[in-house]
């Protein structure tokens, strides 16, 4: 019984982070949003930089190059205009 106990606690602590997780999330404003996006993406145009200086695997450079230009897509498609 006190495991039944242990496991219905821990599931029920995780429920209640992600949904607390996911509130704070959708109460973002989009400019909260952006904001973050432009930090994001000066970090990682910054790995970059240093991936090309350290002279970093293939694969590791590969992986910042789609990062970035996921971060762009997403940035543009906030700052995209609605019509």
């Amino acid at each position: 019984m006190p495991e039944a106990f242990a496991i219905l606690t821990v599931t029920l602590f995780v429920v209640i982070i992600l949904a607390v997780s996911a509130f704070n999330s959708a109460a973002r404003s989009p400019g909260e949003k952006l904001a973050q996006l432009q930090q994001q993406l000066a970090w990682l145009e910054e790995r970059e930089r240093l991936a090309e200086a350290r002279r970093w695997d293939g694969q590791m450079r590969a992986n910042l190059a789609d990062q970035l230009a996921e971060t762009r897509r997403t940035i543009a498609k906030i700052t995209a205009p609605t019509d």
